[in-house]
C-alpha cells in the first residue's frame, strides 16, 4: 500500500505552541526544554526571549519609512534576524523572508528545523524528506529509524497503520493519539502539522477552526472563526473576507479594505495605493494614464479640450470638444463655442473677408478691404467685380464696363492710370 502524506502550507507567523508543565515539555517531538527555555512553535527557544523569536515581518524595511518602488529582481535587508531580505517583484516589495532556505525557518536569530518549516522530519536542523528506513517522519518529527524489516512510506514506516493506529497518525514508528493540533491524522494515516494560524485543533484526523475545516490561506482562525486580518494577508487587500491579491481591480495592503481604482486614471496598485506607472501618484481628474504617464486625451475628456496635459472646459477663449487641442475663438468672426466649435450665431465661424455681426456673418468695408463683395462672400478685385468707383461707400462688387474701362484698380473700374470713362466716351487706354 502506498501512503499519501498531506502536506499543509504553513506560515512563519510566531505562534507560541501550549506545551505541558510550564510551556517547557513535552515539545512536540524535539525534546523537553531546560528551565531557562520554552516551547515555540515545536522548538526550544532561550526564555530570555519571552517567546517571540520567530520568523520575519512582512514587508519590514529595515530603513522604515513610506513604502517606496523598486527594481524588479532587488533585494533589501529587513527585520526578523537570520538575514532576512525582501525581494522587489513588479515595482513593490515583497513579504519578509528568512534566509535559511527550505524546511527551516528563523527563531532566535537560527535557523531551525521546525514542525511548522518542515513537512517532513528534522535531523537536528536539517529538514529530510522523511521517507527513507534510516530517516523516516513526517510534520517536523524527529527522523526515526525504522524497526529492522520495516520500510518508511511516506513518513510512516509501514508497521504504524490503519490496524496497529486506528484512532490516530503515523509519524516513523510513532502512534500519535489522540491527534494534535502538530500531529494530525487518523487511521493510521501520515502525520500533518496544521497551519497554528488557520486552525485551532485536529478534529477527527482534520485541522479545524471551530466548527469548520482549516481556513483559507490569506485567513488566520480568530475565536473559531476564519478572518481575513492585517497579519493573515500583509501583502494583499480583504474583500468578503477573502484575502485578494493587489490589482487595479482590489486595491490595497496590509489587510485593510480593497478598493477598486479608476481603470482610466490608474494602471496599477502600488504598495497598495493606486497609481500612474511606477512613481506616479493616480491621475487627476479628466487625465488617462497610458504606458504609466497621465495624459489628457478623448478617453479622459470627451466633453471639453486639452489645454496641454490639462482638461478644459469647452469656452469662447478654450473652444474644443473630445480632448482635442483648445483654441481660441477669433471675436471678429464668431460670438460663441458650441460643442467643441466657434461659431456665429447658429452657424459655423464667418470665413476670411467676413465679420460676425448680431448672430451674422456680413461682408462689408471693413471685412472686405481692398475687395468687394458679393452678397456675403468678400471678392478679389478683377473685371468681372470690382468696386464702384462712383460710390465709395458701398462695399458691392459691379462689372466693369469694357467700352468705358480697360482694368479694375483699387478704388474701381480704370481706363489707363484713370477713373473710367464718362458716358458716350471710349477707353483705348484713355478716355476718348
Amino acid at each position: 500500500m502506498t501512503r499519501t502524506r498531506l502536506v499543509v502550507p504553513l506560515l512563519a507567523a510566531g505562534f507560541a505552541l501550549e506545551c505541558s508543565n510550564s510551556t517547557q515539555k513535552p515539545c512536540y517531538f524535539h525534546r523537553d526544554c531546560s528551565a531557562d527555555e520554552l516551547c515555540v512553535r515545536g522548538g526550544c527557544v532561550p526564555a530570555s526571549d519571552g517567546g517571540t523569536a520567530g520568523g520575519g515581518q512582512s514587508g519590514g524595511s529595515a530603513a522604515g519609512g513610506a513604502a517606496q518602488s523598486c527594481d524588479a529582481g532587488t533585494t533589501r535587508p529587513c527585520d526578523g534576524g537570520c538575514q532576512n531580505v525582501e525581494t522587489c517583484v513588479a515595482g513593490q516589495w515583497g513579504a519578509c523572508t528568512a534566509a535559511c532556505g527550505a524546511g527551516r525557518e528563523c527563531l532566535s536569530n537560527t535557523c531551525r528545523c521546525t514542525p511548522t518549516s518542515c513537512a517532513g522530519c528534522c535531523n537536528g536542523d536539517t529538514c529530510e524528506p522523511g521517507n527513507a528506513a534510516q530517516a523516516c517522519g513526517a510534520a517536523g518529527a524527529q527522523c526515526a529509524a525504522c524497526p529492522a524489516g520495516q520500510r518508511c512510506d511516506g513518513g510512516a514506516c509501514d508497521g504504524c497503520n490503519a490496524a496497529s493506529c486506528p484512532s490516530g497518525c503515523c509519524s516513523g514508528s510513532t502512534c500519535t493519539t489522540p491527534p494534535s493540533l502538530m500531529r494530525c491524522g487518523a487511521g493510521g494515516a501520515v502525520c500533518a502539522a496544521c497551519d497554528p494560524a488557520r486552525a485551532t485543533f485536529c478534529d477527527a484526523g482534520s485541522c479545524a477552526c471551530g466548527t469548520s475545516g482549516q481556513c483559507a490561506v490569506g485567513q488566520h482562525c480568530d475565536a473559531g472563526s476564519c478572518a481575513c486580518t492585517p497579519s493573515s494577508c500583509p501583502t494583499g487587500c480583504c474583500q468578503n473576507n477573502q484575502c485578494i491579491t493587489a490589482s487595479v481591480g482590489s486595491c490595497g495592503t496590509n489587510g485593510g479594505a480593497c478598493t477598486a481604482c479608476d481603470p482610466v486614471r490608474n494602471d496599477r496598485c502600488l504598495n497598495g495605493a493606486c497609481s500612474c506607472g511606477p512613481g506616479t501618484p493616480t491621475c487627476n481628474a479628466g487625465q488617462h494614464c497610458v504606458n504609466g504617464t497621465c495624459v489628457c486625451d478623448s478617453t479622459s475628456c470627451p466633453t471639453g479640450c486639452c489645454s496641454g496635459n490639462i482638461c478644459t472646459t469647452s469656452s469662447f477663449t478654450t473652444c474644443g470638444t473630445a480632448g482635442a487641442a483648445c483654441t481660441a475663438c477669433e471675436p471678429y468672426r464668431a460670438d460663441g463655442c458650441s460643442v467643441g466649435a466657434c461659431q456665429c450665431g447658429t452657424g459655423p465661424a464667418c470665413v476670411a473677408g467676413q465679420r460676425c455681426a448680431s448672430g451674422s456673418c456680413i461682408c462689408d468695408l471693413e471685412s472686405c478691404d481692398g475687395g468687394c463683395c458679393t452678397g456675403t462672400l468678400c471678392t478679389s478685385p478683377s473685371f468681372s467685380a470690382c468696386r464702384n468707383f462712383n460710390q465709395p461707400d458701398s462695399p458691392a462688387c459691379v462689372a466693369c464696363d469694357a467700352m468705358r474701362a480697360d482694368s479694375c484698380g483699387p478704388f474701381g473700374c480704370m481706363c489707363g492710370p484713370f477713373p473710367s470713362c464718362p458716358q458716350l466716351q471710349r477707353c483705348t487706354g484713355t478716355c476718348n
